[in-house]
């Protein structure tokens, strides 16, 4: 479910933006609204574009460790 926004917005811009119709296709089939409801889709369209601002933290990598198939054995002499 779309999150709420954190920082109360100090504007209020009502100016409509054009989003491409394979775009609205999809993110209607992606929600399971139909893709003419903007009120429905509204808050989706909304998350993805904050989480596309500001990405959610990636998580810490572990150490790399050395594999079986990596690692070389010594071969005795003959």
């Amino acid at each position: 479910m779309p999150t709420s926004p954190k920082i109360k917005s100090t504007y209020n811009l009502q100016f409509p933006i054009r989003v491409p119709n394979d775009v609205l296709v999809e993110l209607g089939e992606f929600t399971g609204n139909f893709w003419s409801d903007s009120l429905a889709q509204e808050p989706f369209v909304i998350e993805a574009i904050r989480n596309y601002i500001n990405p959610p933290p990636l998580a810490p990598q572990q150490p790399a460790t050395v594999s079986e198939a990596v690692r070389v054995k010594a071969v005795p002499a003959s």
